[in-house]
């Protein structure tokens, strides 16, 4: 597979590429599945579940282009990326055994994130839990709710912010592996209203008692039901914002 950005890719940026030698990145786990060393978590399952949807039995352009073997290969060789770049340790070591400083480039989120512990994804989870729509992966609603560990895992996030911030809500999202097509199709807010909130854009955000709705609707997906001091500090700051610019 030819190495290439990924332009579905928001968080990256023309300066990750002077992080590390594309060279490098060639041929490796990288390469496979179509991410580059900056990539988050999330980023990487995405291209993962694409790239499980079009390596299949069922896409006929494939099945005509490769062997029944040939497709086995491909298949078990993107499993073997993925299982290597989901989990924060062989990552890292990974990166190391290529030459690639590590995690060059990483965001707060990032580091948020890398400090949570992922269990190994099960294939009978991945199907149980997803649904195709319109060619995307969505999350299927209670989801979150329904599975303990990845409760615990966005609870830590939660737990750890010190001050209600639109970062925390961010970590959250990609520790729990959705998308803002996710969050919008299980609260209803906007996908651009989601952005600003992770932005911590309060200029362009409507007013508060808005912004309070949003924020209970999105930490009710979340499964965080004690959000009523987070939700009062955040609209405390869109207040403020608000009337320093009137």
């Amino acid at each position: 597979m030819k190495f290439e950005q990924n332009s579905n890719s928001p968080e990256e940026s023309p300066d990750s590429f002077a992080s590390f030698d594309l060279s490098k990145v060639r041929g490796s786990y990288y390469d496979m599945l179509g991410v580059l060393p900056t990539s988050t978590s999330l980023q990487v399952r995405e291209a993962y579940f694409r790239l499980k949807a079009t390596y299949t039995d069922s896409n006929q352009a494939i099945y005509s282009l490769m062997t029944g073997s040939d497709l086995a290969e491909k298949i078990k060789a993107i499993e073997e990326a993925f299982d290597v770049l989901r989990d924060v340790d062989s990552r890292s070591r990974y990166n190391e055994n290529i030459g690639i400083t590590e995690r060059a480039g990483a965001s707060r989120t990032d580091i948020l994130i890398e400090n949570i512990s992922f269990p190994p994804v099960d294939e009978g989870m991945r199907k149980a839990t997803r649904q195709a729509k319109d060619q995307k992966i969505r999350l299927v609603a209670g989801q979150i709710h329904r599975d303990s560990s990845l409760a615990l895992r966005i609870r830590s996030i939660f737990e750890s912010a010190e001050t209600p911030s639109g970062s925390t809500l961010k970590a959250m999202r990609e520790a729990a592996f959705v998308t803002f097509e996710d969050i919008e199709a299980n609260t209803k807010v906007g996908q651009e209203k989601i952005l600003l909130i992770e932005n911590d854009d309060f200029v362009k955000m409507p007013p508060a008692v808005y912004i309070k709705g949003f924020l209970k609707s999105i930490l009710s997906f979340y499964g965080i039901a004690d959000s009523k001091a987070f939700i009062e500090g955040y609209t405390l700051r869109v207040e403020s914002c608000h009337k320093k610019t009137k």
